[in-house]
């Protein structure tokens, strides 16, 4: 796709995922200063397939450290999106567009667990048909775990701040101030629950205390709610303003 824009003509839309908020801004200000490109960001890969609304002719995946979930939306970017596919690796280098052999090599590296980094060298070719040789390395993983458990892995990041910490005294031992606090997992079942309390209640009324008695999950705490809802009204807000 052509960077350069002809008079009159809509600005190509862009879907960035990078889980680091410092890789993400530079990926966005890359593609809205130099290309021209709208551009729609997110932290998680979850929750961009989930929220994404539109077409896009560009989709850039930051490869480190979403693993498993990254894979995943660039088979969605080209497979359901029709949309360049480009994936970032860990020293910041950019390939794309890549094919769908190029993102099965990443899959196939992330599946087999590879303990040594993977080389993966796609070829493809330009508009002007000349062919272009990219290489970039992935690193190994280090938990043992299957492709659906590296999906759920990459569903945790979906917000750093939606953690329960909440516990009664009694529940809780005593603990190091090393250890990692529970967070809580806001599946595609639970998102959707989410979205159909929040639109059956008033405007005045969907507030965390009500949303959470609606919702009448156990897992979730007003604080979950709270978080949640605050970043949903802020792309409810962006979208349809």
């Amino acid at each position: 796709m052509s960077s350069m824009l002809q008079p009159g003509s809509p600005c190509p839309r862009a879907l960035v995922v990078a889980e680091y908020a410092s890789r993400r801004h530079a990926i966005e200000t890359r593609l809205r200063l130099l290309h021209g490109f709208e551009v729609e960001a997110y932290s998680d890969p979850t929750m961009a397939m989930a929220m994404r609304r539109g077409s896009y002719q560009r989709v850039m995946v930051d490869m480190f450290p979403l693993r498993g979930g990254a894979v995943e939306l660039l088979e969605c970017a080209f497979s359901e999106m029709h949309a360049d596919a480009y994936a970032l690796s860990k020293v910041g280098d950019s390939y794309g567009p890549l094919s769908m052999n190029n993102i099965e090599t990443f899959k196939r590296a992330i599946k087999f667990h590879i303990s040594t980094s993977i080389e993966a060298t796609p070829n493809h070719r330009s508009n002007n048909s000349a062919t272009h040789t990219v290489s970039t390395t992935l690193s190994s993983s280090r938990r043992r775990a299957t492709s659906r458990e590296m999906r759920r892995q990459s569903e945790t990041k979906i917000q750093e701040a939606e953690q329960d910490g909440e516990h009664s005294e009694e529940e809780q031992q005593p603990v190091k101030k090393e250890s990692k606090k529970v967070r809580l997992v806001w599946t595609e079942e639970l998102k959707k629950k989410f979205v159909n309390v929040y639109n059956k209640l008033p405007p005045k009324d969907a507030v965390p205390t009500k949303i959470l008695k609606l919702m009448n999950d156990p897992t979730l705490t007003r604080e979950n709610i709270a978080s949640h809802l605050q970043e949903f009204e802020t792309w409810r807000s962006a979208h349809y303003s």
